[in-house]
């Protein structure tokens, strides 16, 4: 048993996967070989709750994990969270507002010491921080995906820095359906609602699920109005709905579309992009 099936074991026997589940995932990683990452394939397969995964993956590793609240943080914490940001370089500043793992503070003790929030408890790109800042002792803690981003997100209204503030304004963009009558000014809860899009991606799954059984050629996805979405399936040359989804933003179920893709960009939302995506069915 490899350290992906272990760790599989131990989230079945923690009740965060079921029987099947792990079975499933046992079949998958031996097919896949060493490219298998079991948090993957159970938070983006199987659609496990993010957090209950990586909590528990960090309990195995002894990896503390910290909850930030944005609200409790005092203006010296953010600052400092800011320098240390803005001290990488370009292209590891990009890759941590990717994967939500960011250098916190410095902490100082009798040895100066780096703390890293990462959303990936596992993941080593956590090294390629603290080489970055050239501090050698470094202490990693996972904090939840929705807490990290909302520090960027802070960060980033009052930051100039173009590749964050993109990324803060098409959620923005996605969210501004919210200035229609009677849908709140509460941006923050807006974004929270787009972070936690499970109900999205399941949509997208049982599209894609239903068209490969129904012999679809095409499947079209084309907003209705500001708060709905037709998803149209082409068959026999026709085109026809197969479900109008209410209540959600087009863009925010176009990201889910783009994030599922591979060879697509989702912060590009202005020109055509060719990508592709494939499914066991």
């Amino acid at each position: 048993m490899n350290d992906n099936q272990l760790v599989a074991k131990l989230l079945k026997l923690k009740n965060v996967i079921s029987e099947d589940i792990y079975n499933a995932v046992i079949t998958k990683t031996n097919t896949l070989g060493s490219k298998a990452r079991v948090d993957q394939i159970l938070i983006d397969d199987y659609h496990i709750d993010r957090d209950a995964v990586y909590t528990e993956i960090a309990k195995i590793y002894a990896i503390p994990k910290i909850v930030i609240n944005i609200e409790d943080l005092t203006g010296s914490d953010v600052e400092e969270a800011k320098e240390l940001i803005n001290s990488l370089p370009k292209d590891v500043k990009e890759e941590i507002y990717e994967k939500r793992i960011i250098p916190y503070k410095i902490q100082k003790k009798k040895n100066e010491s780096l703390i890293i929030l990462s959303s990936i408890p596992t993941d080593n790109f956590t090294k390629t921080i603290a080489n970055a800042l050239k501090i050698k002792r470094y202490d990693v803690f996972y904090c939840p995906y929705d807490k990290i981003d909302k520090l960027i997100r802070h960060i980033a209204r009052t930051e100039e820095d173009d590749y964050l503030k993109n990324l803060l304004n098409e959620s923005e963009s996605q969210m501004d359906f919210a200035d229609q009558p009677g849908q709140g000014d509460d941006q923050e809860e807006l974004i929270e609602q787009e972070i936690n899009k499970g109900a999205l991606v399941y949509l997208f799954e049982a599209a894609l699920i239903d068209g490969v059984k129904t012999g679809v050629s095409d499947i079209h996805v084309i907003p209705f109005n500001h708060t709905s979405v037709d998803i149209r399936f082409r068959q026999d040359g026709r085109l026809h709905l197969w479900k109008r989804k209410e209540s959600i933003n087009p863009q925010a179920f176009l990201s889910v579309v783009k994030d599922r893709s591979s060879n697509v960009d989702r912060f590009k939302i202005d020109e055509a992009q060719d990508g592709f995506i494939q499914r066991e069915i």
